[in-house]
């Protein structure tokens, strides 16, 4: 029997995808430091890490390692995994066969590597019936809001933000349950349905030690874009940002046609979604932060978008590292 788009060969996934490939699909490869020519050390991008040698990668062996705050490592499909937010593996599975199998293109085998690991495992079903069930959402809707979020914590005024703003967003402080004393930012599907809310650090300290952003396991972040389902189709250009805090604070400073991609990479869903918003004869802004990651991800989104958009791409360097550090005076100095 034929197979269908949602059958699964892992063993065929590990054996031609290299985390290689992955790496320089999510724009960071080229920033870890090489060793020998094996290995490859850096700062771990699932949690946004600041030590360069938290983050280990065997090239040969197609493995990873953080020794940091994820304190966990694997194959590609782990790694996709936990960027994605927790995903569970089959769908790490799917968006890696999406990703590099489906192109009509076979991905060359890395010349000794070993991809056999704790995560060996075979799809558990034989034919389609059984792979076919009704198509589940990728982001379903949640069946509960938080409720009794706290808008006194002295992280909005710290960071510039505004309780109008707060409010408008439904962030707050969280003081119980898996977000606790993390600033909780609800996250909403292109249909205005709440599916997900993220836990946002309150200072470097717990961003260090837990991450700095904390998504709900199974949320696929790369599906959406954050802020999409608030604007309407006008003539006014589309503001893209990387961060939850720098839309905030656009849309603050009087930008409210402002999205942002949760992340220093852009997915397949991102792109069609923004394309759509955007239409024939859309615009597009580029505000991204200084760093090497911000940077690739905002070339990447370029080369997407240029030759369907007009697209302009800003540096935000000359006043701050990031947008989120930008003043209301600042953001329209440089829009």
């Amino acid at each position: 029997m034929q197979k269908g788009r949602n059958w699964v060969d892992y063993k065929e996934i590990k054996s031609t995808i290299t985390m290689e490939m992955v790496l320089k699909h999510y724009g960071v490869f080229e920033a870890l430091q090489k060793v020998e020519g094996k290995n490859a050390l850096g700062c771990c991008p699932i949690h946004k890490g600041s030590d360069p040698h938290q983050f280990s990668v065997c090239l040969t062996r197609n493995i990873w390692r953080c020794f940091g705050s994820c304190n966990t490592g694997g194959n590609v499909l782990d790694f996709i995994r936990m960027i994605e937010g927790d995903i569970p593996i089959r769908n790490a599975a799917l968006l890696l066969k999406r990703l590099f199998l489906e192109t009509g293109e076979t991905p060359p085998v890395q010349e000794g590597a070993q991809t056999e690991t704790k995560n060996d495992r075979q799809e558990p079903v034989a034919t389609e019936e059984k792979m076919a069930p009704p198509k589940e959402e990728v982001n379903p809707p949640l069946p509960f809001t938080l409720k009794s979020l706290h808008m006194d914590h002295p992280f909005f005024a710290e960071n510039g933000i505004s309780q109008e703003t707060a409010t408008y967003f439904g962030m707050g402080f969280c003081k119980k349950g898996l977000l606790k004393n993390r600033i909780v930012i609800p996250i909403h599907d292109h249909q205005g349905r709440l599916v997900a809310y993220c836990g946002r650090s309150i200072n470097d300290e717990q961003a260090e030690l837990e991450g700095k952003y904390k998504m709900p396991k199974g949320f696929v972040r790369s599906a959406l874009v954050f802020n999409l389902h608030r604007l309407k189709t006008d003539e006014a250009p589309l503001l893209v940002v990387e961060d939850f805090i720098s839309a905030l604070k656009a849309h603050q400073s009087g930008f409210q046609n402002v999205v942002a991609l949760m992340g220093s990479n852009i997915g397949k869903g991102q792109e069609e979604a923004i394309l759509a918003h955007s239409g024939s004869a859309g615009r597009l802004i580029l505000l991204f932060g200084a760093s090497e990651y911000s940077q690739k991800c905002a070339d990447e989104c370029l080369d997407l978008f240029s030759g369907r958009l007009f697209v302009k791409k800003i540096d935000s360097s000359p006043y701050a590292e990031t947008p989120c550090q930008l003043t209301a005076e600042q953001f329209r100095s440089l829009i």
